[in-house]
């Protein structure tokens, strides 16, 4: 059984840096120390030995053929926002005072094996979307955490591929409840690759690889976005990577380190949202195009900064969007999803623009259904209106109209009573000025489980439009569009995660 030392937790600078060259001065360990001194920890309690199945998998592929052989079993601490001395204590803990947990590897460096860590508290407009409610046990007490779990790359049985597809692993059954619960491990990964057990360094994994090992997770093994240089983009990596972490997925992102000659992978778990952001309005202003490269505004041009787990360095760090040179990306998508996401954009703004739903909007101002109407044609036609586009549930929706005293009335029944599909692609309409203040004007809903080759015309994954003053529903029985307008309609708040 793992003993307990209860220490406390080091409230000034110099002490803590004393522990983390204690416990072996590496980057990520230095990160969660700091981030567990942020979030108020008072008290470590330390755990050891301590059964980790990640580290036994390295141990069997690498460390049990060096000599000596280290131990086959790791550290683990835990952080406590109150102060704790003996194991009783423990039963005395509320959930909130409970921080998260690090497994260390019995290794001189590479030490995080696994860690949870809380979210930290951000009033800048930070948002971590992609992360799950993980339990543990600090000797017979069970304790919840929810957080983005991160690991770190060994170096010897694994790189830096392997420990973000682990993160990923460990992250999606959060986010979809029916696919399994298994966190898989290096040797898992490198069996489904048909990589050699042994040391490792420098052998990463290609785009096919992490393809391959999002297929035997039970996942689409589709999704995936190259991005060569020399290759003209309707989609900057900047949108694909938003509407997916929008999703609340963990989106696996391959960067290219062409000084090393070689590349890296992190994994982007949320964004920081700037409401005073200059880029989205001024850029078409002034240099003529937009930034999404598209007639619309996409949503992404009021994001400064991705928040990552980098193995290297640790988790939650902001990096700077425009420093992200993607040369791959993958997505973790359910294999019922079979519209990606830039093409449920496409399909979303082909249909606002459509000629149908021009004649429906000019309708609904005819019969001043909403002073909205002039603004949205006018951002339409000048190639201004901001898209929002990500994958979402019926329980989320609806539950966000419950919670919208704003929307207009007869549109929020509509929605309660629509038979909505398991998963589908929400596209909030908005103009710049209302969009940075959490309001939209509009949205489209393109069904997610349709396939995108058998689009021919345009409207068949079409489940329902709305703008200002009127909506658009496809009868698919029918096969024909189906208008309704919508008198005293008003802007309504975005749906938040």
């Amino acid at each position: 059984m793992a003993r307990l030392k209860f220490e406390a937790f080091p409230q000034d600078l110099t002490s803590l840096y004393e522990l983390a060259y204690k416990l072996g001065d590496d980057s990520p360990l230095r990160r969660i120390l700091f981030l567990a001194r942020e979030l108020g920890c008072q008290t470590i309690v330390y755990q050891k030995p301590s059964l980790h199945l990640g580290f036994k998998s390295e141990w069997e592929d690498y460390y049990r053929y060096m000599h000596p052989c280290p131990k086959k079993t790791t550290e683990k601490l835990n952080f406590f926002a109150k102060p704790i001395h003996t194991t009783s204590d423990l039963g005395n803990v509320k959930p909130g005072d409970f921080l998260g947990y690090v497994y260390l590897r019995p290794l001189p460096t590479q030490r995080v094996c696994e860690a949870v860590l809380r979210i930290p508290k951000d009033s800048t407009g930070n948002y971590t979307l992609a992360k799950g409610k993980y339990a543990t046990y600090v000797g017979k007490y069970r304790f919840e955490v929810e957080g983005v779990p991160f690991v770190q790359q060994d170096c010897n049985a694994g790189v830096c591929a392997h420990a973000s597809l682990i993160t990923i692993s460990q992250i999606i059954p959060h986010i979809f409840p029916t696919s399994p619960v298994k966190p898989w491990t290096v040797g898992e990964i490198k069996r489904c690759v048909n990589q050699m057990p042994s040391a490792n360094i420098g052998l990463g994994l290609q785009l096919a690889h992490v393809s391959r090992v999002f297929t035997e997770m039970g996942l689409s093994g589709d999704t995936v976005y190259m991005f060569p240089r020399d290759q003209t983009r309707l989609f900057q990596p900047e949108q694909i990577i938003y509407m997916y972490m929008e999703s609340r997925l963990p989106v696996f992102v391959g960067l290219p380190l062409e000084a090393r000659g070689t590349g890296h992978s992190i994994v982007v778990c949320g964004h920081a949202f700037n409401k005073q952001a200059w880029w989205p309005e001024a850029w078409p202003e002034y240099y003529t195009t937009i930034p999404s490269g598209e007639s619309w505004l996409s949503s992404v041009s009021w994001i400064n900064e991705w928040i990552i787990c980098d193995d290297n360095f640790g988790p939650y760090l902001a990096m700077p969007k425009h420093l992200c040179d993607v040369s791959w990306i993958a997505v973790p998508l359910p294999r019922n999803i079979l519209m990606k996401g830039d093409t449920a954009s496409l399909n979303a703004f082909w249909i606002v623009r459509a000629p149908i739903f021009r004649s429906i909007m000019n309708a609904a101002k005819q019969q001043s259904c909403s002073p909205w109407i002039d603004p949205f044609i006018k951002h339409l036609s000048g190639g201004k209106l901001v898209l929002r586009m990500f994958l979402t549930t019926p329980a989320e929706l609806q539950e966000s109209v419950r919670r919208d005293n704003t929307m207009n009335k007869e549109l929020a029944q509509y929605y309660l009573n629509y038979d909505l599909p398991n998963y589908f692609w929400l596209g909030e309409l908005s103009i710049p000025e209302l969009f940075r203040e959490g309001s939209r004007l509009g949205e489209v809903l393109i069904n997610a489980s349709y396939p995108q080759k058998f689009i021919k015309t345009g409207h068949e994954a079409l489940i329902s439009t709305h703008a200002p003053g009127a909506v658009l529903t496809y009868d698919n029985k029918m096969h024909r569009p189906m208008p309704y307008l919508v008198p005293n309609d008003c802007p309504s708040r975005v749906l938040t995660r």
